[in-house]
């Protein structure tokens, strides 16, 4: 999952702020999920195919 600087996070300020409790607590991601059949690079960090790549464009951790 990559998150770009217009994802929305609710209840978190970004992944790293996720609660320790996930992933009991839950991950609601809402966004484009794409089969990559070559390797894709997204903001220097590189996807080894084939991959499920997802763009978020919502992200809420669920209580």
């Amino acid at each position: 999952m990559f998150t770009f600087s217009n994802t929305a996070f609710t209840g978190v300020t970004d992944l790293k702020s996720l609660s320790a409790q996930f992933p009991q607590s839950g991950l609601a991601v809402k966004g484009l999920l794409l089969y990559d059949q070559q390797a894709v690079t997204v903001n220097a960090i590189s996807g080894t195919p084939p991959a499920a790549v997802m763009e978020a464009v919502d992200v809420q951790q669920l209580e």
